[in-house]
């Protein structure tokens, strides 16, 4: 029989009652050899498959470079369960892959199905800080932690209604600050919107109000009516509207005053003034009904117009008061009614 020359290490089978000695015995040496230095490259043993391997320790490279790669999958695994043996890895956590750095700090390199962030784009955010866009409600999130809304430090701010954009000619409103600022502040908007429509106030500590003041003061609109509720005590015995001093009760009053004032000529017709109404003006008698009732009959005074025929002694007397209306006469000086231009005030609590 003729020798054979295996196929994997291309060992020589001396044919057996052919080959004869030394040879033979020379060619079983060679064989040894190659077997004795075989590393299952090509030509020195059959290639090991993956199913041959059973790699149950981390596997050294040596310092060289894993390379011809056609993928690299990872097993998700928990940040909790990191140790130092982690240092300087990439690992997948949940969906996303992290890079665990030198310092052990859990670098997020993926969220939401996209690239947390580009090199240079936005420096400083590292986990677990986060900037993210949700394309189903067109919201940019920023976030300082998981589930906590980051603070931003920025210039003026340009709101525009969403869906105008990429239109920025269009009209915008800008959030800005003064120029100039001695001291920076913070505004505090209310805890909830109020019952009703109402003014908002601002206290010294920034905090803004649209129902009721720190105070107990609250002001309220409702059919073009202005009202002020406070608790508070005024400053001296004035307020101050438009720039005019209106006086006050030194002291509490159960009710507020109101005051009717007008000009009457010797017609009865109405020259000024609001609130009443006339209902005769005859043989020097002058009756005037009130708009709105007083709670109690008012305190009136009254006197006639310079254009009086009597002189100086002419007398306006107030012959009846009530909560509904009043009744005055005008005497001259003989005594004798007499029907002249006429100014009147009356003021009381008001109903």
């Amino acid at each position: 029989m003729a020798n054979i020359t295996t196929p994997n290490m291309f060992l020589v089978e001396p044919g057996i009652g052919t080959e004869l000695s030394p040879t033979w015995a020379q060619d079983l040496n060679n064989n040894f050899a190659t077997i004795d230095g075989h590393n299952h490259s090509a030509g020195s043993g059959v290639q090991v498959t993956p199913a041959g391997i059973d790699i149950n320790v981390d596997l050294p490279f040596n310092g060289n470079n894993a390379i011809s790669l056609r993928t690299t999958r990872y097993i998700p695994i928990s940040l909790g369960s990191l140790t130092g043996a982690d240092i300087d890895c990439l690992l997948v956590n949940g969906v996303d892959l992290y890079y665990i750095d030198g310092n052990g700090n859990h670098i997020r390199l993926t969220a939401s199905g996209g690239i947390v962030g580009t090199p240079g784009s936005i420096s400083g955010l590292t986990s677990p800080a986060s900037a993210s866009y949700v394309s189903a409600t067109g919201t940019f999130v920023w976030q300082q932690n998981t589930g906590v809304a980051a603070n931003m430090d920025l210039g003026t701010a340009i709101l525009r209604y969403p869906g105008t954009y990429p239109t920025p000619t269009g009209n915008y409103i800008a959030l800005q600050v003064p120029s100039s600022l001695s001291t920076g502040y913070a505004l505090t908007l209310p805890t909830a919107l109020p019952a009703s429509e109402k003014v908002m106030t601002l206290d010294a500590s920034g905090i803004i109000r649209a129902d009721v003041g720190a105070d107990g003061t609250s002001v309220t609109i409702a059919s073009n009516t202005i009202s002020v509720t406070t608790n508070a005590a005024l400053t001296g015995k004035h307020i101050t509207a438009q720039g005019q001093d209106i006086v006050v009760s030194a002291n509490p009053a159960t009710n507020g005053l109101m005051i009717v004032r007008g000009k009457i000529a010797s017609n009865g017709s109405i020259l000024l003034g609001e609130g009443f109404t006339v209902s005769s003006y005859s043989g020097g008698l002058l009756i005037l009904a009130w708009s709105s009732a007083f709670h109690a009959a008012p305190v009136i005074t009254a006197n006639v117009g310079q254009g009086f025929s009597g002189g100086n002694s002419a007398l306006v007397t107030v012959s009846s008061v009530s909560t509904s209306g009043a009744a005055l006469s005008v005497t001259d000086g003989a005594g004798n009614l007499t029907n002249e231009e006429m100014y009147f005030i009356a003021i009381g609590e008001r109903a």
